[in-house]
């Protein structure tokens, strides 16, 4: 005769829990340029394209445009002729244009949409004869940088504007900036500005980087939850 093997009292055996996701695991999808799957990238790079299209016609219309506004900010702009207008307006377009072929690597696609809104930015500012306000958007465009979640564009957004207001502003030092201070000294204020867009650019990817360590736990938690019910 056989004994029966008893039961255990417990219940079944409860599924063997998964490593946590923790802040250097963060850091290296970071690194990699692999936080988001691919189809979150081609969505987030689709809405990035068409921001930078949409520039173009934007920027030409304030190229050309010589007066007073006074509509919303009473500003006089000095208009910059037709030809000089299309030439620097068209420079997001091309950028978009060279971001979207198909056979470039991701990365390289993402540093150049990036870099297309900066130089968006930079041309805003240039047409408003570098008005501190035409600086915001830059915050703008970081944010929008911030959401390919990858190192390489955020790097490359940087370097183009420390070095966009250092050689521009000892240039052309009305084109970005319109105070005597910037003005004289403007390899230290591009440095001073490159700061803070740094600054925003890693509260922007850190705050990223928080909510989809906080999606992936609830993701893990469902996954045991369920694996838990079909062993019940």
């Amino acid at each position: 005769m056989v004994a029966e093997t008893p039961e255990p009292r417990d219940g079944p055996a409860a599924p063997a829990e998964e490593p946590a996701f923790g802040p250097r695991d963060s850091l290296l999808l970071w690194v990699s340029g692999t936080w988001i799957t691919e189809a979150d990238w081609r969505a987030r790079h689709r809405i990035v394209l068409w921001t930078l299209a949409l520039h173009t016609p934007f920027l030409f219309l304030l190229g050309v445009f010589d007066g007073q506004d006074r509509i919303v900010s009473y500003a006089t702009f000095e208009g910059f002729g037709v030809g000089h207008s299309l030439l620097e307006a068209s420079v997001p377009a091309a950028f978009a244009a060279l971001a979207a072929v198909p056979t470039l690597p991701r990365r390289v696609r993402s540093a150049t949409a990036c870099l297309g809104l900066i130089a968006a930015s930079s041309i805003l500012t240039h047409f408003s004869g570098g008005f501190i306000e035409a600086h915001f958007h830059f915050f703008v465009m970081v944010g929008l940088a911030a959401l390919y979640v990858d190192w390489i564009p955020f790097a490359a957004t940087m370097v183009f504007v420390l070095l966009h207001h250092g050689v521009v502003g000892t240039l052309a030092p009305e084109s970005v900036f319109n105070h005597p201070a910037a003005i004289a000294h403007p390899w230290r204020w591009a440095a001073i500005h490159a700061f803070f867009i740094a600054a925003m650019g890693a509260t922007q990817v850190g705050n990223l980087l928080l909510i989809g360590k906080r999606m992936q736990a609830l993701a893990l938690q469902r996954t045991l939850s369920e694996r838990a019910k079909d062993l019940v």
